[in-house]
């Protein structure tokens, strides 16, 4: 009996265990394109994004988060030049208001990502959670 309850508790263990990566997709990345729409719909509730500063914010992050992907993770200086080149552009689309508000909620942590933070591997940038 007490065999059965052990082999029946590791059985519901493992298949929680399984069920629980399919929900989240297999540990599958999203495309491009997904990520920028999602950064867009926050940035539009945000900031109050029009309709025609959504569709060429949204361009715009397609652009940015594709060549992000494609560098990969080994080219940290081009991937701060591409961050600084999307920021310009970005700011040439928004209203001085605007700009205001992703700044505060950048320094605040609450950018574009919603208050997400990511912990680096060296250490250096991460920003406590509260």
């Amino acid at each position: 009996m007490k065999r059965s309850i052990i082999a029946l508790l590791f059985f519901v263990t493992i298949s929680a265990g399984a069920f629980a990566q399919e929900r989240r997709g297999g540990g599958e990345r999203m495309s491009p394109e997904k990520r920028a729409e999602m950064q867009t719909k926050r940035m539009t509730e945000q900031l109050g994004l029009n309709d025609d500063q959504q569709k060429k914010v949204l361009a715009l992050n397609i652009e940015r988060t594709k060549k992000s992907q494609e560098l990969g993770q080994a080219e940290a200086s081009k991937r701060q030049e591409i961050r600084e080149a999307y920021v310009k552009e970005l700011n040439t689309i928004l209203t001085p208001e605007q700009q205001e508000k992703l700044k505060n909620a950048q320094s605040e942590g609450r950018g574009p990502r919603n208050g997400a933070t990511r912990s680096r591997k060296d250490g250096k940038g991460a920003k406590p959670q509260n």
